[in-house]
This record gives C-alpha cells, structure tokens and sequence, in this order.
C-alpha cells in the first residue's frame, strides 16, 4: 500500500496542467474524486477546518488552488531523491493559505455557505458556467 492508497487518491496522475472544463467525463469524476480526498486529508492534516471552507469545491478560485497544491503534492510524492521538494511544497501551502485569508477569502464557515457570483459585468460562456 502506497501513500496514494492511504488517503483514497488513485494512481492516475492529472496533468501537470489542465483545465478542468476540457476534461473528458471520466477524467473530471476521477480528478475530483482525488482532489477531494487530498482536501479532506489536507484539512486533517494540517488541522485547517477553519481555512478550509466545507463548500470549497463550491468555490472556482479555491478549486484551481486546492487543484494546483494537489499537482505539487502529487509530483513531490513521485520524486523522492529530492528532499528539499518538501520544504518547497510547504511553502506553497503557506502562500495558498495566505492567498485564502487575503484573496480568496469566501465568507463561508464551516456552517454556512455565501454564494460568490461573478460581477454583473463578465460574461461567462457555456465551458465556464457551473462554478460560483
């Protein structure tokens, strides 16, 4: 049993870079399912229940985040020869958790859910809609 398999994430490594409205069916459930798994064992972790909303996935910046943080963990896991990967990767959560406090920043709790729309003035086409 490998890493992967301890926190329910599929060997089927995404992409370095995708965009997750021109995957395919299979490859979108897939990539969700593994993302989600990595968010709840993220949030346990790293005892982030109070940066983390529940409604993330909800949230189409917080899923590019959470996506992009993923990909990383992702390649560090695959790369063990290279020790100083972690700290990097560490890094990186640090700034994603700065972005969530100071960009990102959604008004949910663990309770309650606050739909962020896009501004009246952007006009998303039909591969974009789907996400607040």
């Amino acid at each position: 049993m490998d890493d992967f398999d301890l926190i329910g994430i599929s060997n089927e490594i995404p992409p370095a870079a995708f965009r997750w409205d021109l995957l395919n069916d299979d490859d979108h459930l897939a990539y969700s399912r593994d993302v989600a798994s990595f968010v709840d064992w993220l949030v346990i972790r790293y005892r982030l229940q109070w940066r983390i909303p529940p409604c993330w996935w909800r949230h189409g910046a917080h899923v590019e985040e959470r996506s992009a943080l993923f990909i990383a963990w992702r390649g560090v896991m695959e790369i063990p020869d290279r020790p100083s990967a972690w700290i990097i990767w560490h890094e990186e959560l640090a700034r994603l958790l700065s972005r969530l406090r100071d960009h990102w920043n959604t008004g949910c709790t663990p309770d309650h859910h606050t739909d962020s729309p896009a501004p009246a003035w952007v006009v998303l086409g039909d591969d974009w809609t789907g996400v607040s």
